[in-house]
């Protein structure tokens, strides 16, 4: 059973003034339409309800994974090409060799197979179903949201080189958050490499599911608050594509 509540505050910035957002009236979440709101602070794109966290959890675990998890763990050449892109991005922007990449959000794994031949890589997935499957194929996963893997010692600080966030801050209850935990983790002069669908091209077709859509100057925002520098910017078959460098001292 899904439980949806009022969307108490932004998931960027924790402020709870918001206005409807007009541009675009409603979302579905599992057939259902929920208004949007905007918040007056930074600008990110939310429901004005949600369903709750717990049964958000659910949701992903049962209804979602049970479909679609068993087609996501084939690798296909369309999604071998754009973890390709991904990876090679990195090396471009990299100053160094990558040695340990952190994908956060995980989702089935599909980039840390690629890479970890290469590359000493693990993940984080708050799906059990999805991180029992990533560590049935032999790599290394944790089971939680990403703020809670710093939060709760799971991850050091300054211990990796890359952090990807790959199209999965739309599900996230706590952006900002979840961007903090992976700037934390980082090694001074490391990446961070976020994409997710560009809002402004999406506004005709249903964003199901997502719980925050924040736009390019939201993430900006959030880049120079927690001392990131912008490397890389661009929007890619209709989804935008960030990479930024933790800041030396």
């Amino acid at each position: 059973m899904i439980t949806i509540e009022k969307t108490p505050e932004c998931g960027v910035c924790g402020s709870n003034l918001m206005i409807p957002y007009r541009e675009y009236p409603t979302i579905l979440w599992h057939n259902g339409h929920l208004d949007l709101s905007m918040c007056k602070s930074c600008g990110n794109v939310y429901p004005a309800t949600r369903p709750t966290e717990t049964s958000s959890i659910i949701s992903n675990s049962v209804l979602f994974e049970a479909k679609i998890l068993y087609k996501e763990m084939m690798v296909t050449q369309p999604s071998d090409y754009y973890y390709k892109r991904v990876v090679d991005r990195l090396i471009f922007q990299s100053t160094s060799t990558i040695r340990t990449l952190w994908d956060a959000e995980c989702g089935t794994g599909r980039m840390l197979k690629r890479i970890r031949n290469n590359i000493h890589a693990f993940g984080s997935t708050k799906n059990i179903y999805a991180c029992n499957l990533i560590e049935d194929a032999g790599i290394k996963v944790h089971h939680g949201y990403p703020h809670n893997m710093m939060m709760d010692g799971v991850i050091a600080p300054n211990s990796v080189d890359v952090v990807t966030m790959i199209r999965s801050l739309g599900y996230s209850y706590n952006v900002s958050g979840d961007i903090q935990s992976g700037v934390e983790a980082l090694r001074e002069g490391g990446l961070l490499y976020i994409s997710l669908y560009n809002f402004s091209k999406m506004k005709d077709n249903p964003l199901g599911g997502y719980l925050n859509y924040p736009r390019r100057h939201v993430l900006m925002s959030l880049f120079t608050k927690l001392g990131v520098k912008p490397m890389f910017t661009e929007t890619i078959d209709n989804e935008l594509h960030l990479i930024g460098r933790k800041n030396t001292r």
